[in-house]
C-alpha cells in the first residue's frame, strides 16, 4: 500500500495509511518541535490538524502528551504563539517514529574511524537511541547518499569538506571532531618497493577520486624529479606496489592480516615541514548533513563532543604507547 506524505508541516517523513489520527499527530507535533528548535516557534495547531484531518483535541492531546513525558517544555505567549522552552531530542525522536540516524563513513580498518564509530555509539546508547553506519568508499560518494528526505550524514575530513566549500554553506551543518579523529600522526605511511627497477623515473601511485590522498602525495613528490603518477585506488596502493604496478605510494595504516612490513615493503612516516601543515589541515573527521534536517542538528547536538574528542585522544595515546613498547 502507497504511504502518504503529510506534506510541509511535516517534511520528510511518511506515515503509513493506517496510523491512527493520534498517532499522526504526535509524529507531526514532534517532528515539528525538533525543527522549531529550543527558542522556536511550533507550528500553529490550527495548521496541523487541517493538514491531518484530525481534530484539535487529537493535537492538543500529543502535546499534552510529549509534556508529561519530558519531550518538550513550552510556553504559550499570546500573539507570538507557542514557544519550545527546552525539550529531549531522543524522545521526540522516537515519538516521531523516525528512523536511526545513518551515518556513511569509509570502510572499516583505520584504527582512528574505528574509535570514532564506537565513541559515536556510545552516545547515542546513553540515550537508549540506535544508529545505523554505511561503509561507502570516497568522500564524494559519502556526500552523495545525503538527502533532503533522508535522515543520513556523511563523516569526511575536514579538507574534503573544504574542498568542496562546505564549511561555510549555510545549507550544510557541520560537527568536527577535532585534530587526529581521522587521521593521526603516525597513521599516513609512504611504502617503496624493495626493488625499483628505475631510480630516474620513479611510479607513484596516486588515487585522483580521493582529494587526501591525492593532496597528500601531489605535495610529497611534486618537487621531485622523474616521477610519473599511475592511478590506483589507496586500499590499494600496497598490494600495487608489491605486484609491481608502482613503486612508492602514500598508504593510511588499516588492520592487515599481513602487514607491509612483513610483506617486504619499506615502510617510512610521510614527510614533514610544509606536509605537517597539510596533514593537520585534513586531520580532523566531520560529519556533514543537510541543514535542513534540523531534527538531525538537535539529535547530534546530544553527543558531548568533548568527551568524545578525549576519548579519541586517550585511543591516541595508547597507540603509540604499544608501539614504543
Amino acid at each position: 500500500m502507497a504511504p502518504e506524505y503529510l506534506g510541509d508541516t511535516v517534511p520528510h517523513r511518511w506515515l503509513p495509511l493506517k496510523a491512527t489520527s493520534f498517532q499522526k499527530a504526535l509524529t507531526a507535533v514532534s517532528l515539528d518541535i525538533l525543527q522549531a528548535g529550543i527558542g522556536g516557534r511550533l507550528t500553529p495547531s490550527i495548521q496541523i490538524q487541517e493538514k491531518l484531518e484530525v481534530g484539535s483535541g487529537t493535537v492538543q492531546k500529543a502535546l499534552q502528551e510529549l509534556s508529561e513525558n519530558g519531550g518538550v517544555v513550552l510556553r504559550v505567549k499570546g500573539h507570538q504563539g507557542t514557544l519550545v522552552i527546552d525539550y529531549n531530542p531522543a524522545i521526540l525522536w522516537r515519538s516521531a517514529q523516525l528512523a536511526p540516524l545513518r551515518i556513511s563513513l569509509t570502510p572499516p580498518g583505520a584504527q582512528e574511524l574505528g574509535a570514532l564509530s564506537m565513541n559515536i555509539r556510545n552516545q547515542f546508547r546513553k540515550f537508549g537511541l540506535g544508529m545505523e553506519f554505511d561503509y561507502i568508499l570516497g568522500a564524494q560518494n559519502r556526500l552523495d547518499t545525503l538527502s533532503k528526505d533522508s535522515h543520513s550524514t556523511a563523516l569526511i575530513s575536514i579538507g574534503a569538506a573544504k574542498s568542496r566549500n562546505l564549511l561555510n554553506n549555510k545549507n550544510y551543518s557541520i560537527l568536527d571532531f577535532g585534530p587526529e579523529s581521522y587521521y593521526q600522526r603516525d597513521s599516513l605511511l609512504v611504502l617503496t618497493s624493495p626493488k625499483i627497477s628505475n631510480p630516474k623515473k620513479l611510479r607513484v601511485a596516486l588515487d585522483k577520486t580521493s582529494y587526501d590522498h591525492e593532496t597528500l602525495t601531489l605535495d610529497e613528490f611534486e618537487n621531485k624529479a622523474g616521477v610519473e603518477y599511475v592511478n590506483c585506488p589507496f586500499p590499494e596502493v600496497p598490494s600495487a606496489i608489491l605486484a609491481g604496478r608502482a613503486d612508492i605510494g602514500i598508504w593510511h595504516r588499516v588492520q592487515a592480516v599481513i602487514p607491509p612490513e612483513q610483506a617486504g615493503l619499506k615502510v617510512s612516516q610521510l614527510g614533514s615541514g610544509s606536509l605537517s601543515h597539510k596533514k593537520s589541515s585534513i586531520s580532523n573527521a566531520v560529519l556533514i548533513w543537510p541543514s535542513s534536517l534540523k531534527e538531525i542538528t538537535a539529535l547530534l547536538g546530544m553527543i558531548d563532543i568533548k568527551e568524545v574528542r578525549k576519548e579519541l585522544q586517550a585511543t591516541a595515546k595508547v597507540k603509540v604507547s604499544s608501539k614504543g613498547r
